[in-house]
């Protein structure tokens, strides 16, 4: 469960155990949003914590799998290319 305190970028330690197949709870702050909406991870409601960290232990591999995909085209290709067009437009 990532819970920041402070506005942050994307949470490497967060991006690292979708990575790695781990469901996640992210609190959406700053980029967090990003992250979770882009994986498909929920955020953490402490009304019914308990019930969601067991229902995200038992998240079937293939939806894991889903969140790695949409996390995993961002390489340094990916980025490279982005920030070449990005950089075109403004110059």
């Amino acid at each position: 469960m990532f819970v920041p305190e402070i506005a942050e970028g994307w949470s490497r330690c967060a991006a690292e155990a979708i990575l790695v197949g781990l469901p996640c709870l992210l609190q959406p702050i700053a980029c967090l949003g990003d992250l979770a909406e882009l994986t498909g991870q929920p955020a953490p409601d402490l009304h019914r914590l308990a019930q969601q960290l067991h229902e995200r232990a038992t998240v079937p591999p293939e939806d894991m799998k889903l969140a790695y995909d949409a996390l995993a085209r961002y390489d340094l290709n990916y980025f490279q290319r982005e920030w070449s067009t990005l950089l075109a437009t403004v110059s």
